[in-house]
């Protein structure tokens, strides 16, 4: 699995110029980040949400006078499906002669429609808060709204962003992969037990978002420390008792 992703650029009349936040770490590949997150939208599970944002408002540089830039990336729920899946290609081989990892990771008719809510509520919200949207992108296809996808830019960059963007927001483009190495409480429906780990040789523990049995909404990492403290606390506990 990985997340429904989905990205929205446009402006913001309501306030003028940027600001540079000096607290945030200087990243070589994007522009400075802003500090807005929107959690758990949608009526499922209450701790889950089917899909949240991250965004920023007046971080990008322009004139003083004008309109602040605006950014938005949802992140989307996705299911867990039993042909998505990783399996090994004998066809292909690595350096070492292995057989290459074939990842198979397609949306279904759930997601479809999740991410048709997800960008409608996006569109929704910058709008009654007064912003102006020039696209809005997912899996799903380009939107451009307004004057279109970066107006300022010179023709050229526009119809290669345009050609090229259903090919880089796709099924990865959120980077949040899960699954694959699923935790579940028997041997027959996953690979992990519920402690991280292997059922067939115990004093292995998988702790990365391949245990996640669902892809959830937000970021993986803090979520992949605190399985990793809990799964080296029960490996200890059972080393100490003699059980491993």
């Amino acid at each position: 699995m990985d997340q429904l992703p989905c990205l929205a650029f446009g402006s913001f009349s309501g306030a003028k110029g940027w600001a540079h936040d000096p607290s945030a770490p200087v990243d070589p590949f994007y522009n400075p980040s802003g500090g807005i997150f929107i959690p758990r939208f949608g009526e499922g599970d209450a701790g889950r949400g089917d899909f949240d944002y991250q965004g920023s408002i007046g971080r990008a540089p322009v004139p003083d006078d004008a309109d602040a830039r605006l950014a938005f990336f949802g992140f989307g729920r996705m299911l867990p499906y039993a042909d998505n899946r990783v399996t090994l290609d004998s066809r292909r081989r690595d350096a070492w002669n292995f057989p290459v990892p074939h990842i198979r990771c397609v949306m279904h008719d759930e997601e479809n429609a999740l991410l048709r809510r997800q960008e409608e509520t996006l569109i929704d919200m910058i709008r009654n808060v007064g912003g102006d949207l020039e696209f809005i992108g997912s899996p799903l296809g380009l939107k451009e709204i307004g004057r279109g996808a970066f107006p300022d830019a010179d023709a050229f960059s526009r119809f290669v962003f345009r050609k090229w963007f259903r090919k880089t927001m796709c099924m990865g483009a959120a980077i949040h992969e899960t699954g694959g190495a699923r935790m579940g409480e028997t041997p027959k429906e996953s690979v992990l037990n519920p402690y991280n780990q292997l059922w067939d040789a115990p004093n292995l523990i998988v702790t990365d978002a391949s245990a996640f049995p669902g892809s959830g909404i937000a970021g993986t990492t803090l979520t992949v420390m605190a399985l990793t403290i809990r799964a080296c606390r029960n490996l200890a506990d059972q080393y100490r008792t003699g059980n491993l």
